[in-house]
């Protein structure tokens, strides 16, 4: 039986433990929900279970990329480079907070060849609710300093065996970007 594990992933530097939220459903009920666990101890949460029944499907709340032009960019020619960049220079990014990075006080949204990969064009959003920009690092409903901070531990759980959708083909365990708002319908 699949299990299913959603989580609310946290980008915040201190806190992440209380802010970072696992929920598991099976045969369509929850069956928990909790926090308490960092990001590093959440991944390893994931590789134990995969280890002990690899019939696993987690979504985790964060961007799995940036738009091409900026993997370009870092000189990054598959996505698993620029995980590795982002694990390298992730923190100096967010530290800095310059272009094409926005979001901080004085920090205005700037112009770029694209805010958005092909994922936030696309996605039908409902009503109220739009995609926001991975390079937004700072104000309300921002994603990319959760993104910053999740994408290296896509390395580890691919290390572990785990395909990330849609950058390997699917198998379990198998580990999807999700879009919680995209599933709560109208608020």
């Amino acid at each position: 039986m699949t299990r299913y594990i959603a989580v609310d992933w946290s980008g915040a530097k201190a806190g992440a433990r209380s802010a970072t939220w696992l929920a598991e459903a099976r045969d369509g009920h929850l069956v928990r929900l909790e926090s308490g666990r960092h990001r590093r101890e959440v991944v390893d949460h994931l590789l134990d279970l995969a280890a002990s029944d690899p019939d696993l499907v987690v979504g985790l709340d964060f961007a799995f990329s940036f738009p091409l032009w900026f993997t370009e960019q870092v000189g990054a020619k598959s996505v698993e480079e620029l995980w590795s960049v982002v694990g390298e220079e992730g923190e100096q990014w967010l530290r800095r907070c310059e272009d094409p990075f926005w979001g901080r006080r004085g920090r205005r949204r700037p112009e770029l060849p694209g805010h958005f990969r092909r994922t936030e064009r696309e996605a039908s959003e409902p009503e109220g609710a739009t995609p926001k920009s991975v390079f937004q690092i700072s104000g309300a409903g921002s994603v990319g300093t959760g993104s910053i901070r999740g994408m290296p531990y896509l390395t580890a759980l691919r290390g572990a065996g785990f395909s990330i959708w849609p950058f390997h083909g699917p198998a379990l365990p198998l580990v999807i970007e999700i879009y919680p708002r995209l599933l709560t319908g109208p608020v």
